[in-house]
């Protein structure tokens, strides 16, 4: 007949065990454990000792972005360089082009 042991039991094994200086299956063997049951005990184990995960809400800051003092420059085509300086219009700029373009 099988024995069944709970799991502090098992807990207990599994620390004599580690600090036995035995093999797994050599302790198993001294103290009439189930191999396989045994390592499934130590990762059962191990599941339930970690630590859990849990999920939180960090508070941020969002700065806005910097315009750099440097404007854009677009070169347009081989030998047209368009300098703008950053935060234009886009709509404006692309009037511009389009204007450029015909």
């Amino acid at each position: 007949m099988a024995k069944h042991r709970g799991a502090l039991v098992w807990s207990e094994h599994v620390d004599a065990a580690a600090s036995s200086g035995l093999s797994k299956a050599a302790y198993c063997r001294q103290h009439g454990l189930n191999y396989k049951t045994f390592l499934r005990w130590i990762d059962r184990l191990a599941a339930s000792s970690a630590p859990a995960v849990g999920q939180s809400l960090v508070p941020l800051s969002v700065a806005a972005p910097r315009l750099d003092e440097q404007p854009l420059r677009l070169q347009v085509g081989t030998d047209v360089v368009l300098v703008v300086p950053r935060g234009i219009d886009a709509g404006w700029l692309g009037e511009v082009l389009r204007a450029a373009a015909c």
